[in-house]
């Protein structure tokens, strides 16, 4: 009956409902819930989850908005520094989820079975430290939530290996490309947005490099569900210094199936990525954060989807009002949302190991 709160939480807690949980010691959000939310899922009865930043929790409501539940991390991701929560957004931990980069992606597979939930990158002990292509791996869960909500454990956690890119677009592998949102397709594989910070919305006039949707397929990946990677803090690198996995750690399968940086399909729609003349109508924003798809209805080609991708405009308007105050930019970043029809592939026959 209480209301959440966005204010960062630092590193103050409460306990409510056994959970301890993030929650600013002052100003107006003390003593509140905090919840940066990144992820949303209905269900097939209006309830819905939310996947949060600060704790990498995924919180559950009924349809009238009332938290029923919450569905806790292991301990390899949540968030702790010196045996304790690091909630907090502005400062690192020494384990779990990498601040600012928490429960990104969630989806729940057609048939409302399976909870997939996916870290935006990789988690601090999976990490090459000072590499900011080092932080590709990173954590899938899949929650098996057909009898119960809010299970305790997941059934599925796997590794997935993210895009690395070059910042200027042509040189040294050097940056991460963290995923924004995914869809799952069936109960082992989902859609998966990947991109940069580059584009409208981003200061400076750094190339668009990367933005691409993904297929990604857990079905012979590693299961690291109730193992020293789940229930400890153990790191899936071979060496801490690189972002190369263990010998007998495989990972999902990923392969691309939209760049959404193709210039003449951009064209269509009015769209460019020519960051070099600085901000204007046509570029092409920074931050595509929203995906989902449809079904094309088409009898004749059954397997096509039309897929529906959003941006995040982070509220950058030349007439921008908040809880009345005023927030004007120089330049407008309109909502947009890209639409593509698709075939998708079949899954194929699945091959002992």
């Amino acid at each position: 009956g209480q209301p959440f709160t966005g204010a960062d939480p630092g590193d103050h807690t409460i306990n409510q409902r056994g959970v301890v949980l993030p929650s600013p010691a002052v100003g107006a959000g003390a003593g509140k819930v905090a919840l940066d939310a990144e992820s949303l899922q209905f269900t097939a009865d209006g309830h819905f989850y939310i996947g949060d930043e600060y704790t990498a929790n995924v919180y559950y409501f009924d349809a009238q908005g009332q938290l029923q539940g919450v569905i806790v991390p292991p301990l390899a991701i949540r968030p702790q520094r010196d045996g304790k929560p690091a909630f907090g957004s502005l400062a690192a931990p020494q384990t779990g989820r990498r601040n600012n980069q928490g429960v990104e992606g969630m989806s729940l597979s057609p048939d409302g079975t399976r909870l997939f939930v996916a870290l935006q990158s990789a988690l601090i002990q999976d990490s090459a430290p000072g590499n900011a292509a080092g932080r590709i791996n990173t954590r899938v869960l899949v929650y098996d939530v057909s009898t119960n909500p809010t299970p305790t454990q997941p059934v599925g956690h796997h590794v997935m290996i993210l895009p690395a890119y070059a910042h200027d677009g042509k040189g040294k592998l050097d940056r991460t490309a963290a995923q924004s949102e995914l869809r799952a397709l069936d109960n082992e594989r989902f859609l998966m947005l990947a991109r940069d910070g580059n584009g409208l919305g981003k200061d400076g006039d750094d190339p668009i490099v990367y933005k691409s949707v993904l297929l990604v397929n857990v079905a012979q990946a590693s299961n690291l569900a109730d193992t020293e990677y789940e229930t400890g803090t153990a790191s899936v690198l071979a060496d801490p210094a690189d972002a190369i996995l263990k010998t007998g750690i495989v990972p999902a399968q990923v392969k691309e199936v939209l760049n959404l940086l193709d210039r003449p399909q951009l064209a269509r729609a009015g769209l460019d990525l020519d960051t070099g003349r600085g901000p204007h109508p046509g570029l092409l924003s920074e931050k595509w954060e929203a995906m989902d798809v449809l079904p094309a209805l088409d009898p004749e080609h059954p397997n096509d989807v039309l897929l529906l991708i959003g941006n995040d405009n982070d509220f950058i308007a030349r007439s921008c009002r908040m809880q009345s105050e005023h927030c004007d930019s120089a330049y407008d970043n309109d909502n947009r949302v890209l639409v593509y029809r698709l075939t998708l592939p079949q899954p194929l026959p699945v091959t002992p190991r």
